[in-house]
């Protein structure tokens, strides 16, 4: 069993520390050991991995999702898991909202960023129009109003690890704290 410890950041921004058990960390772990260097896709200053990934730990990012939709009510859907993403020395992720990348109708209410690891320097997620920076932690989550501009500031040293889901909904969704 795991002691999920959810911090309230902001007033719509939460983190969900030890989320990520660790015999899911190691599978993680072991897919991102299995990818070369070749099969990561620099995208705009950011590497993703959207191949060899996908067979052996999909499992693992469903339960994963399966286990966040559990905090949130009324939402209609969500957006799986389509890619890990790695942010190497010097690299960030400029200032956006969350959308839907497919580019169809978003109805994006929130964001949730799953991390890895914790082993780099630099890389925090910023949400300039609050001025607050968060330093993630392994096996954390990290979710927020998809309206919220935030940014990743380079990563100094080592490398960050993540991926990404976006829950659909209305006004009526919303995240629940205890549940």
């Amino acid at each position: 069993m795991y002691n999920i410890n959810i911090i309230q950041h902001h007033d719509y921004i939460w983190e969900l520390e030890n989320f990520i058990t660790n015999e899911e960390i190691a599978l993680l772990n072991d897919a991102i050991d299995h990818v070369s260097e070749n099969e990561w896709q620099d995208v705009g200053g950011r590497n993703y991995n959207i191949n060899n990934f996908k067979t052996e730990i999909i499992p693992t990012f469903r339960s994963l999702e399966e286990k966040l939709m559990k905090y949130f009510k009324n939402y209609t859907s969500y957006l799986e898991v389509i890619d890990l993403q790695r942010l190497k020395d010097g690299m960030y992720m400029s200032e956006h909202q969350d959308f839907d990348p497919s580019g169809t109708n978003t109805n994006i209410v929130f964001g949730a960023v799953f991390y890895v690891n914790d082993n780099f320097t630099g890389g925090e997620l910023y949400y300039p129009e609050l001025d607050y920076k968060i330093k993630p932690k392994a096996k954390s989550v990290i979710v927020h109003k998809w309206d919220y501009w935030h940014s990743v500031l380079p990563v100094e040293t080592g490398t960050r690890y993540m991926f990404t889901i976006f829950i659909k909904g209305n006004e009526n969704t919303s995240f629940i704290k205890n549940f």
